[in-house]
This record gives C-alpha cells, sequence and structure tokens, in this order.
C-alpha cells in the first residue's frame, strides 16, 4: 500500500469515527492563500468566479448530459404546435474523490520559532498545493490511468487541429465560431504561458484599456474579442497541456465539492504534529458541445 493511499485510509478513518472523533475545520481561504491561488490555479479561480462550483452533501454525485431539444417556431393562426423534440439529458453519476496531503511537523521545531508559524505556513501552503492538484486534474486529468482521479472537463470535447506553427487570430475566432453555432458563447480562453504570449502578440495593436477584465480582486488579465462582440478573458496556466488552447463556455461544467479543503488531526504517535488538509471533489462537463480545443500549436521562437 503506497503512502497516499495510507494517508487517504487514515482521513477516512478518522472522519468516520463515532467517538473521540478528530475535528474536520475547513481551510479559511484568507487573502494570502487567494493570492497565490488566482496566480497559480487560474482556470479553478475562474470557475469559482463563474458560481460553477457547488457543495453536495453525499458521496455520489449525479450530473445530467446535454444534447439538443426543441426550437421555438412561428406557426400559423390555430396551427398545430410544431413538433417536440426532446432535449436529452443523460444521468452521470461519479463519486468524489480524495485529495489529500500530510501536514507534519516536529514540535520542537513549532515550539522555537517566535517569528514564523510554521504550521500555519505549511497550512497554506498544503492548500495551495491541493488546489493546484484539482486545477491540474480539471485541465488534464484521465480516470483511465488513474482510477483514483477524474476525467478532465476537456475530455470528449471537439479537438481541433492547429493549422499554423503558431496560433493565429483566425484559428481562435474559427474555435468560437463553432462553438456559438453548436449553441455555446465561450467565457474563457484557457492556455500556457507561451500560447499567450502569442495571442497577447495579435491583440496588443489594438489593446485599449476596456481590453483587460478582472478576475480577482487586483488581478486582471487580457481579452479577445468573441464573434458576438464580447471580450472573452484569457486565462494562463501552468496545468494546461503543453500545444493547446482550450476555448471554453463554462456553463456546462459543473464542479462539485463534498468536502471542500479541510484540515483534519490524526493519530499521533512521534513527538510532530500529524495533521492532513483533505478535500473530496469531482467534475464533469455536461455541455462538451458548447467547448473547443485547439491543439498542435508550436511555442513560438
Amino acid at each position: 500500500m503506497d503512502g497516499m493511499t495510507q494517508l487517504a485510509d487514515a482521513i477516512n478513518k478518522a472522519v468516520q469515527l463515532s467517538t473521540n472523533a478528530p475535528v474536520s475545520i475547513q481551510v479559511e481561504k484568507d487573502t494570502d492563500i487567494q493570492s497565490r491561488t488566482v496566480k497559480e490555479q487560474t482556470f479553478l479561480e475562474f470557475l469559482e468566479l463563474k458560481n460553477r462550483t457547488r457543495d453536495v452533501t453525499s458521496n455520489y454525485v449525479e450530473f445530467y448530459e446535454e444534447t439538443g431539444g426543441s426550437n421555438a417556431a412561428f406557426i400559423p393562426e390555430a396551427g398545430p404546435i410544431p413538433e417536440f423534440t426532446a432535449t436529452t439529458l443523460t444521468p452521470v453519476s461519479d463519486s468524489t474523490k480524495t485529495l489529500a496531503i500530510p501536514v507534519q511537523i516536529s514540535m520542537k521545531a513549532q515550539d522555537g520559532t517566535n517569528d514564523v508559524n510554521l504550521r500555519e505556513y505549511l497550512i497554506r501552503d498544503s492548500y495551495v498545493k491541493i488546489n493546484n492538484l484539482m486545477d491540474k486534474t480539471l485541465l488534464q486529468g484521465n480516470k483511465t490511468t488513474d482510477a483514483n482521479s477524474f476525467d478532465a472537463i476537456t475530455t470528449g470535447v471537439t479537438a481541433i487541429s492547429n493549422e499554423d506553427a503558431t496560433i493565429t487570430e483566425k484559428a481562435i475566432k474559427k474555435a468560437i465560431q463553432t462553438c456559438v453555432r453548436a449553441g455555446g458563447h465561450p467565457d474563457c480562453l484557457v492556455t500556457t504561458p507561451e500560447i499567450a504570449n502569442q495571442i497577447d502578440a495579435l491583440v496588443s495593436p489594438f489593446l485599449r484599456y476596456n481590453n483587460v477584465t478582472e478576475i480577482a480582486l487586483g488581478h486582471t488579465v487580457s481579452t479577445f474579442k468573441s464573434t458576438d462582440g464580447s471580450f472573452i478573458p484569457i486565462l494562463v496556466d501552468n496545468n494546461v497541456p503543453e500545444g493547446q488552447l482550450c476555448v471554453l463556455d463554462t456553463t456546462g461544467i459543473d464542479v462539485a465539492y463534498q468536502r471542500r479543503p479541510s484540515i483534519i488531526q490524526l493519530a499521533q504517535t512521534t513527538l510532530a504534529t500529524n495533521e492532513a488538509i483533505y478535500c473530496w471533489a469531482t467534475a464533469y462537463n455536461k455541455a462538451k458541445f458548447k467547448s473547443r480545443v485547439i491543439t498542435d500549436i508550436a511555442p513560438a521562437e
């Protein structure tokens, strides 16, 4: 049994104990953590901003995958109602997954620091690492290769191979157009720092003060003008696979937390704190047809 499996088992046992149970406390997301996560896990923070995360009380979460449906139509006076086309809502269920990281510090080290609270520092740092794993899984997850994980929200999204070496305005607008034609309205572009620089070079000659948007207090990002006239935020995230630009309509993305990042005390067997930061969560993209992923983009020389 590997270390992470043992840690997950210890957390589950500690939470389920009916007597002398340790208290599990949600970690407060203070300004220090916020200032780091918005820069390091930008996509996950953006989903929070768009209210695409929710809290659930069950280990099993049900999503509904959406396809098509009836459209409105003009009819003659006293004419027949248009033929009904059912919107297909296919139920998809998944169990929440456990993300965990140990937090340990010797009592001697903790007791010997006057100016720095080492335990508090490690808790904050561990929170950011949990968030980073969540963000990475949203963009790269594959439960076929890791059964303890969940699939990325781009799994099943139509991929468009880039026709040129580097990204072009034409390629981005074409991807946005296909999303709009399919019924989507992309509200973010998520990509690597290298590709973001390419996009910035495309839009910078036309940059005006209103071509940036704030996604968190004091954190602004550049935007790209969409086919429908809106300005789409360009999110830089190190967890995007190399060579990809995700053109996403986040209204189809559903992130479910059974337990947001929390700290729990485990059995202490040495003269050191024995705690863990853990989280129970999963995610699903229930409207994949509203998004696109541009692949095979070369980094600029």
